[in-house]
């Protein structure tokens, strides 16, 4: 069982909601931490960004479940109604996010049965702020999570999930219901690292030199983020048409075989480069492979094309996109290259 940050941090945003509670006597002490639990966020960034927000949804809950009340009571017919009132307004809004506080809010103000309704609105709405409070307190005084470390990390695992299977793509060894699941994982793992990458980005930074080596080093994860959903594209696009290519000739086809291999070892070539492991302006003769296998590729593909064509034979023109994917990949993966040697040409200037 693992325990991330944010599981700890909600943890404690709980905690210290039910007591600040307890200490200001405030009751049922279940709505302050029902809100630190909805409004716990995973950066302090997004926590500030979500306060504003979360009063307006939050104040037009109250708003709506006092005026309500008043008018029609607070059976559970009505208590319905507001809410779908108030999950509309939020939609409307743009407040997506607020919309399950706000729900909390109307409950817990209309569940009023006896004394002073507005007394009794005001200490529910107080509670919810609260628990709002405890969030915003526990996200600024909590060690905010390492997300430039995470995005590599999963970086690196996808990336060596996809070259892995991208060097067996052609020899026709994959197992079909493993690989199913697999590309189900990887597709995850991406939705994962785009997820860590604009936490990453939201990251604050207060000085100068900071900001701007934090600017250069987004560009390089967002180059290295499109090198792996490029490598995967041109993975699910082999598996896609492996019928049509066990039709290729045996020559174009270990060409295609060695080209993906360069490629594979270009793109864990960059990766050791930006984790210092190879000088980064050692020359090497890989790009230069890169291209000149492209071209021999293309050569032979159009080649065998133009003799389809006058056969009259359609299908060879269906394994143009995997073709280009290749292109795309490579080039993809030169720029990725040149980003790494100007990254340290700046920090080594």
């Amino acid at each position: 069982m693992r325990l991330g940050a944010r599981i700890i941090k909600t943890g404690i945003a709980v905690t210290l909601s039910l007591y600040l509670a307890t200490l200001f006597k405030m009751e049922p002490v279940i709505f302050a931490a029902l809100a630190a639990v909805l409004a716990i966020q995973p950066s302090l960034y997004r926590s500030w960004q979500n306060v504003l927000e979360q009063l307006q949804a939050n104040v037009i809950g109250a708003v709506l479940a006092v005026s309500f009340t008043y008018l029609l009571g607070n059976e559970p017919i009505v208590v319905g109604l507001v809410v779908v009132i108030i999950i509309a307004i939020n939609l409307q809004l743009g407040f997506e996010r607020s919309i399950p506080l706000a729900i909390v809010t109307v409950i817990a103000i209309m569940e009023w049965s006896e004394g002073s309704f507005l007394l009794f609105a005001l200490d529910r709405f107080l509670l919810i702020l609260l628990g709002i409070g405890s969030a915003v307190i526990v996200n600024a005084a909590f060690l905010p999570p390492k997300y430039e470390e995470r995005l590599y990390h999963e970086l690196n695992k996808a990336n060596y999930d996809i070259l892995s299977y991208l060097r067996s793509s052609t020899l026709d060894e994959l197992n079909d219901r493993k690989y199913r699941e697999e590309v189900k994982r990887i597709k995850d793992l991406l939705k994962k690292i785009d997820q860590l990458y604009s936490l990453y980005k939201e990251e604050r930074t207060y000085f100068r030199k900071v900001t701007y080596t934090k600017q250069r080093k987004l560009v390089l994860f967002r180059k290295m983020i499109q090198a792996n959903q490029k490598g995967f594209a041109l993975l699910q696009s082999i598996e896609k048409h492996k019928t049509k290519l066990a039709y290729v000739p045996p020559d174009l086809k270990a060409l295609l075989q060695k080209e993906i291999d360069i490629l594979t070892n270009y793109h864990e070539r960059i990766l050791l480069k930006y984790e210092r492991k190879l000088r980064p302006h050692h020359p090497h003769v890989i790009p230069t492979d890169v291209v000149s296998g492209r071209d021999q590729v293309l050569t032979q593909f159009m080649a065998l094309y133009k003799e389809n064509q006058e056969k009259q034979d359609e299908d060879w023109i269906h394994l143009f996109p995997l073709f280009a994917q290749l292109i795309d990949y490579a080039d993809t993966l030169k720029r990725l290259d040149k980003l790494v040697e100007s990254y340290y040409s700046f920090h080594e200037a």
